[in-house]
């Protein structure tokens, strides 16, 4: 551009400039997951459900220190679904988008080219610190509140038809998934079996006692996360 501002910061990496739409917060809050899901049929279930609320183009960030926690999908009124191992889990979010001008009076205003405002510092703006990847410990510096946002999660299905011994055909399925949970060092990242068991009868077999039909979906991607700064936010 020949005109205007530009900050760097100390990896050498634009923070604001004046044609780059910036992202900032546009709003922040709390929630709790209820109580265990219910499977019909299932053996073992172990995780519930939550609820954010998203519009599209929002990047959701969230901080849970009492149960893993992973970002799962949209529920049917555009909710984002929050998933989490365990019962009645609270858990924080923040909402971050393409800047909304913060309507205060002070402070710095940038605005591009054609005169539309592209940041105030009336609003805290989107704050990366690093990335982590794959399951396992992740450590992160002291002395600052941080939430992840989620780029990619581990998710795998196993589905097979078996006889389980009783010489009638069951199918059955396992869920994995991936999660991630707030340490007071950092976050810990699982690939977790969340749910699974016999679901249903779909006849008789002449053979008992042997599995068969066994199928894996899912990529097998494992997980990606960016990690944020939400210190005062």
């Amino acid at each position: 551009m020949a005109a205007g501002i530009q900050c760097w910061g100390d990896h050498g990496l634009f923070q604001i400039d004046g044609s780059t739409p910036m992202l900032s917060l546009k709003d922040k809050g709390s929630g709790t997951t209820g109580g265990l899901f219910s499977m019909s049929n299932a053996d073992y279930v172990n995780f519930s459900l939550g609820s954010v609320p998203y519009s599209p183009g929002d990047l959701i960030a969230l901080q849970c220190y009492g149960a893993p926690i992973a970002l799962s999908g949209k529920n049917l009124d555009g909710s984002a679904q929050v998933m989490a191992l365990g019962a009645n889990v609270s858990f924080n979010w923040w909402r971050y988008c393409r800047h909304i001008p913060s309507g205060t009076n002070v402070g710095m205003e940038i605005y591009d080219g054609s005169g539309s405002l592209i940041y105030d510092t009336g609003r805290p703006i989107l704050q990366v610190v690093q990335e982590i990847g794959g399951s396992g410990d992740f450590a992160l510096p002291g002395g600052r509140a941080y939430a992840v946002l989620t780029q990619r999660t581990y998710s795998r299905k196993e589905k097979d038809v078996r006889d389980n011994g009783t010489g009638f055909a069951w199918i059955h399925v396992d869920a994995y998934h991936g999660f991630i949970q707030s340490t007071a060092s950092g976050f810990h990242a699982v690939n977790e079996l969340f749910a699974g068991g016999f679901v249903s009868v779909v006849g008789r077999m002449d053979q008992q006692g042997i599995d068969f039909n066994t199928y894996t979906l899912g990529g097998n991607q494992d997980n990606l996360f960016t990690v944020i700064d939400v210190t005062n936010t």
